[in-house]
């Protein structure tokens, strides 16, 4: 199991398009990931648990990671946020 710290721009919302993205993106990997945000964990391939964060108060997102794609994954979410985030 690894975690990947993700600065957020304030204020970040997981819209609809933000959250269907990130969750395509993470489905084509054979690996757990949750979405670690203060007090709330959610699945990250799920739409669902995603669009249930709505509007983040943090200024990081921690991501948790454990299967055999581990640095991909780590690789695709550093990708995507850095877009998402500009």
């Amino acid at each position: 199991m690894t975690t990947l710290q993700i600065p957020l721009r304030e204020p970040f919302t997981f819209t609809q398009n933000r959250a269907v993205a990130l969750a395509q993106h993470l489905s084509k990997y054979d690996a757990s990931v949750l979405i670690h945000d203060g007090n709330r964990m959610v699945n990250a391939k799920s739409l669902l648990g995603i669009l249930s964060l709505g509007f983040l108060k943090s200024d990081k997102l921690e991501f948790m990671i454990d299967g055999a794609e581990e640095a991909a994954i780590r690789e695709e979410l550093t990708a995507l946020f850095s877009q998402m985030n500009a």
